[in-house]
């Protein structure tokens, strides 16, 4: 296996959230593709300072803030890179290709992983996702469909896992069906039913025993795709089905399942640190585990009671 190049990945937006792409040249690797700035890390930098230096040779901008985004870990047949990705929150410059390459700066929902190397596509993924993620609670009929609109609408909730065990079918159909033409700004995922998610046109969530009896060809004609995991063997198998992302836990004690063994955070880092797909730190979780949970290198949070009512 070819030496992992340590490269250092930028994801800069100005005040539109438009984010800052440039053009490969057509003789690099994977030229012509779109790239994210940035550059490899030079023999005793950090990646604080890589980033600084790239910014200003690439585009003539001095980076302020940064925090990280995401590292993955990619091996092409040539070579093979660990993209160390940090969000750069304010910048100091007029931003130019400073190389000659073209340099764009795009909205969000414009980002195409084809137009773009292939270990990117878990950044864009990143990017795209917010850092909270909503898992309805266990619910009959009679009043889900108030209950659940309530809490995404009280908590701006823009993601959601809809998970409904104790409804028949057909139930299940319609509240979901109703709640996604209710919420259309809400990326769904419909718990454990590929049919139903892909009638709909949601994405599917996956358990972790699913997970382990799913082999790709079933997959291929889903849209987003996530799923439950809690150790590493089991995110390995998620990424190698092609999950777009995971919850990871429980991390801590949660009230809907006492007496399970948790992995705290300790554990729950080192597991996040060999992802290569964006992961949510799930169980016990509340607003104040936010911070906690970016900083052990997650998207986010997923919850249920952390989407209780207020």
């Amino acid at each position: 296996m070819p030496k992992l190049v340590h490269v250092a990945v930028a994801v800069i937006k100005d005040s539109q959230g438009r984010v800052l792409v440039a053009r490969r040249a057509q003789e690099a690797h994977m030229g012509g593709k779109l790239e994210f700035p940035g550059g490899k890390v030079e023999a005793g930098e950090i990646v604080q300072e890589a980033l600084q230096r790239e910014l200003f040779e690439e585009l003539g901008i001095q980076a302020g803030a940064m925090q990280p985004l995401i590292k993955i870990n990619h091996h092409y047949t040539d070579k093979s890179v660990c993209l160390d990705v940090w969000q750069v929150w304010d910048f100091s410059g007029q931003a130019y290709g400073k190389e000659g390459q073209p340099i764009f700066w795009l909205p969000l929902d414009q980002l195409n992983p084809v137009d773009f190397p292939d270990a990117n596509k878990a950044i864009i993924t990143a990017l795209q996702l917010p850092n909270r993620l909503m898992i309805s609670p266990d619910l009959s009929d009679t009043g889900a469909m108030n209950e659940i609109s309530h809490r995404l609408e009280c908590h701006q909730v823009s993601a959601a896992i809809l998970r409904l065990p104790q409804l028949a079918s057909g139930a299940y159909e319609a509240i979901a069906k109703q709640l996604i033409e209710r919420h259309p700004q809400v990326r769904w995922q419909i718990h454990g039913n590929i049919d139903l998610a892909m009638r709909l046109g949601a994405g599917l969530h996956l358990t972790s025993k699913a997970l382990l009896e799913t082999k790709m060809a079933q997959l291929s004609t889903a849209g987003s795709l996530s799923a439950s995991v809690h150790n590493l063997d089991e995110l390995r198998q998620a990424e190698s089905i092609g999950v777009d992302f995971v919850v990871l836990g429980p991390v801590q004690d949660t009230p809907t399942h006492p007496g399970v063994n948790t992995l705290g955070w300790e554990a729950f880092e080192k597991i996040v640190s060999e992802a290569h797909i964006p992961v949510y730190a799930l169980g016990g979780m509340q607003e104040k585990d936010l911070p906690l949970a970016v900083a052990a290198g997650a998207q986010g949070v997923a919850g249920i009671s952390l989407f209780a009512r207020p």
